[in-house]
């Protein structure tokens, strides 16, 4: 069917366009349909057509998206509102007024076609299969719901697989969908159900294979090392500390030593590695200690030269030769760093604390690290101990000692001792935050607090984390709010409620929407048109929110007052103290809080005035104005990026950096300009990196580099 359609909707683009016809001629199609007159109106829009194609593609996509009579059908609809914007575009602004008089413009064409995009895809929803899916993503290639079916699809697929047994289920569906969201994940469980293939058959072939697939495989242990091994259980500072005492000649004295030094100094501050000289006036490793408290405090910044990385201090003055592939910032006096493909840990004398042999690493924080080894992750400490086996899927970042983690079997919580805090078999669950967290079972959701007693037990379909001790639910159809003790504030009426923002949650009932508050009180009357895409704009940012009436966009307060008009056909930024973008006619304009123009709608996009000025789009470039509309940067520019209320980084091939009065600072010759630390500038150009430090406008590169760099 839907081949066909395709056909049928090039052959139709591809017919030559008429003239646009006076307002007479389909203007009895028009009061037939304002009288749901659909045999009529239907008949002599397509007699019309010929003669007025965008009107008559847009009244016949009006009466086949109408679920009220027997014409009905959502992919003729989507055919014939595709045609209305196609040959809208070409009408002349004459024609354009004419059948404005129909109410067909850019915005009810654009409205419309959301709507039926949206209407098609709660359709593909019911059906939920992977050829209603893909049959969706095909005809409607451009619709805002497009990513959210290919995401369903790939799920119903990978639901399907998951049920198989075999590797290659999992090898196949990564060939098939290379770029679902889900591509990760089955690269991890081809992986894993490879290996276990591979060891099941338990001889030398199938060793080999994976010995190959995945090296580095440690060596068995020396007799001193297995001695070393056996006296340390936990790994505590004083079984390290007995071991030096009872075994003063084992070759692994001078690894306990460090191992001491690296959990005593886990946040690496000078105040801790004072404390540790105090307390190990033994420690053979004075001058070390004291360059580490040297060094505690100064600060080390990454920078790249011919391709590899390194640190310098402030001055320039290279503290670690470049030599890595990656490296990050210093964390607890250790840094993340690269080489060929394998992460480790140095510290800042450019010693290698923690060996090169994780495929994924991140920062060390309080004293722990999140790693990855043969696709499965773990946690070690400074010491290289595992302090939490790998054997996860993955483990998110800690929250006061508790992380979320995954096995195959499900979702899970563990401690940073390594603890399993729950079974591991939810089918989905959140981080915690503000010491709660979400999750699901059953297709069902609830509420955890930090010692996982359900607050909100798995009776809804939809929760969120508690906001001011408020949650938001839903049951089978309809949401309601929720206190934290699981007593209802609102009654469950509602289709839908939004997040609050401004004190006020969008709420929609039938096919209307107002807003409440937080007491589940209706704060602004349920008045308002609700459509899908009211979910996104109708949210008050700074005290504000747009509204949409008769294809117009206007804005009202957090009381409810009207304080714009719908007469915009869109805006943004709404605010009483500077001038705000506002859009005619495709183009963009400046207003003040009282909606007088102030200046023309003359640009192709527009962001808000901040100091007096304003980063817009002509029809060719980029530039910078004031409130007289004078250019302050010439419109010349790939891109603007505001960094201070003066200073902006700019595109024109290579980027750069300039001031209001279109200065040059920085010229334009860098891959790629970010904000760093400390007022700092981050240069990337080629195989290098350095910085501009903003205050003083200097440069800090390694003194090996050019300064022409």
């Amino acid at each position: 069917m839907f081949k066909s359609f395709r056909l049928s909707l090039v052959f139709l683009l591809l017919l030559p366009l008429g003239n646009t016809a006076t307002a007479g001629k389909v203007k009895r199609a028009f009061d037939a349909l304002s009288v749901y007159n659909y045999f009529k109106a239907k008949d002599l829009f397509e007699k019309k057509w010929e003669n007025n194609k965008a009107a008559s593609s847009f009244g016949l996509s009006i009466i086949f998206g109408r679920n009220d009579n027997p014409f009905y059908n959502l992919d003729s609809a989507h055919l014939f509102i595709t045609l209305a914007a196609s040959n809208f575009s070409t009408i002349d602004e004459k024609g354009k007024l004419k059948i404005k008089t129909f109410g067909v413009d850019s915005t009810t064409i654009e409205n419309w076609k959301d709507t039926i995009d949206v209407k098609s895809f709660q359709h593909a929803l019911k059906v939920n299969s992977v050829e209603g899916y893909e049959n969706y993503m095909l005809a409607y290639f451009d619709s805002d719901c497009r990513d959210k079916a290919e995401e369903l699809r790939d799920r119903l697929v990978y639901y399907s697989v998951s049920n198989t047994s075999g590797s290659g289920a999992f090898l196949s569906f990564v060939k098939n969908y290379p770029n679902s969201h889900l591509k990760s994940e089955a690269v991890i469980m081809y992986q894993r159900l490879l290996f276990e293939e591979l060891v099941a058959k338990d001889d030398l072939v199938a060793y080999r294979n994976f010995i190959k697939q995945h090296p580095g495989h440690p060596n068995k242990l020396a007799i001193e090392d297995s001695v070393y091994v056996k006296s340390l259980k936990n790994r505590s500072i004083q079984e390290y500390r007995n071991f030096i005492e009872q075994n003063p000649t084992n070759q692994n004295v001078v690894k306990a030593w460090r191992s001491i030094y690296k959990l005593y100094t886990a946040n690496y501050s000078a105040k801790t590695i004072q404390n540790f000289k105090e307390n190990f006036p033994d420690y053979p490793f004075q001058s070390e200690l004291q360059n580490d408290f040297n060094l505690a405090n100064e600060i080390f910044l990454p920078f790249k030269k011919d391709g590899l990385w390194g640190f310098m201090n402030e001055s320039g003055a290279i503290k670690i030769a470049a030599k890595y592939d990656f490296v990050d910032s210093f964390s607890e006096g250790l840094a993340l760093a690269g080489i060929k493909g394998k992460f480790g840990y140095i510290n800042k004398l450019g010693d290698s604390v923690v060996a090169f042999e994780f495929d994924e690493a991140y920062s060390f924080k309080n004293g722990i690290a999140i790693v990855s080894k043969h696709q499965y992750f773990g946690i070690i400490d400074r010491t290289s101990k595992s302090v939490v086996p790998f054997k996860y899927d993955f483990i998110e970042s800690f929250y006061y000692g508790i992380a979320l983690a995954a096995l195959e079997s499900g979702y899970g919580y563990i401690s940073s001792a390594g603890k399993e805090l729950t079974s591991f078999d939810y089918f989905y669950a959140t981080d915690f935050s503000q010491g709660h967290a979400l999750v699901t079972m059953g297709g069902k959701m609830a509420v955890l607090d930090t010692s996982f007693q359900e607050i909100i037990p798995f009776r809804y379909t939809r929760l969120t984390l508690p906001e001011d001790s408020i949650i938001i639910a839903k049951g089978d159809s309809l949401c309601g709010l929720l206190k934290l003790n699981g007593d209802t504030i609102m009654d469950f009426k509602y289709q839908r409620i939004d997040d609050f923002s401004s004190g006020l949650a969008l709420i929609q009932k039938g096919d209307k929407y107002g807003y409440i508050n937080k007491k589940g009180k209706i704060s602004i009357p349920i008045v308002y048109t609700y459509s899908s895409p009211a979910s996104i704009w109708g949210k008050f940012d700074k005290g504000f929110a747009k509204f949409q009436r008769n294809g117009k966009f206007g804005v009202i307060n957090t009381k409810g007052q009207e304080v714009s008009p719908s007469i915009f056909e869109n805006l943004k930024d709404y605010n009483f103290e500077n001038l705000f973008p506002v859009k005619k006619q495709e183009l963009w304009g400046f207003a003040n809080s009282d909606l007088q123009l102030k200046i023309k709608y003359i640009y192709r996009a527009a962001e808000i005035f901040r100091s007096g000025s304003a980063i817009v789009k002509n029809d060719i470039a980029f530039g910078l104005i004031n409130e007289s509309a004078k250019w302050l940067i010439q419109p010349k520019y790939e891109s603007i990026r505001r960094i201070s209320d003066s200073m902006f980084v700019v595109k024109k091939g290579g980027w750069g950096l300039l001031n209001e009065k279109e200065e040059i600072i920085l010229p334009l010759k860098y891959e790629d300009i970010q904000i760093f630390i400390g007022g700092l500038l981050k240069l990337s150009s080629g195989k290098e990196a350095i910085y501009f430090r903003m205050l003083d406008k200097q440069f800090i590169v390694p003194k090996q580099i050019p300064d022409d760099l």
